[in-house]
């Protein structure tokens, strides 16, 4: 499974999470856990799009005027 759909299922599972009826102390865990994974997803991600960017701009045709 890529990335962005991992993400999507976590950004889900932390929408209802308040409404599964688990134990308020597993919150403790559970939402930094969940919060942390989705910030390094996130960068992930954004470290994979500007090394996309970069490459395609070394590789694009330059015109000389």
């Amino acid at each position: 499974m890529s990335r962005e759909p991992i993400l999507i299922v976590l950004g889900i599972l932390l929408s209802i999470s308040p409404f599964v009826g688990m134990p308020p102390s597993w919150f403790m865990y559970f939402l930094p856990v969940m919060g942390a994974l989705v910030a390094l997803i996130g960068f992930t991600l954004h470290q994979k799009r500007k090394q996309r960017a970069h490459l395609t701009h070394e590789t694009s045709p330059q015109t000389d005027s």
